[in-house]
């Protein structure tokens, strides 16, 4: 037996987690499922001459999977401009309005 750590896009409640628990649980060699949904992780116990990874993220419910590395995440947040973009606007907007109240 192994582990599999892959990363599911669109893989964040617990209705994505069931649908890949239906396809991806039913699959021969496969013992047990794991979710991560704030990180969008599933962990796969199964066995890797009957259930392949390739073939584990081929029956990932029509969502894309990927081998996960745990350095994967300092490449992601390296890279991820938009996502500091949108924490900025965040803060932004409510300094403006909290000031909006001030001066009211």
């Amino acid at each position: 037996m192994s582990t599999s750590k892959l990363r599911v896009q669109g893989l964040n409640c617990a209705d994505e987690a069931a649908e890949l628990r239906q396809t991806i649980g039913k699959l021969p060699g496969v013992r047990e499922l794991s979710f991560d949904d704030l990180r969008g992780l599933m962990f796969v116990d199964h066995d890797e001459s009957v259930a392949s990874t390739t073939r584990l993220m081929k029956a990932a419910a029509g969502m894309r999977a990927e081998i996960w590395r745990d350095d994967a995440l300092k490449t992601v947040a390296a890279t991820d401009d938009g996502r500091w973009w949108r924490s900025t606007l965040t803060v932004t907007r409510g300094v403006c309005l909290a000031a909006a109240f001030a001066c009211d």
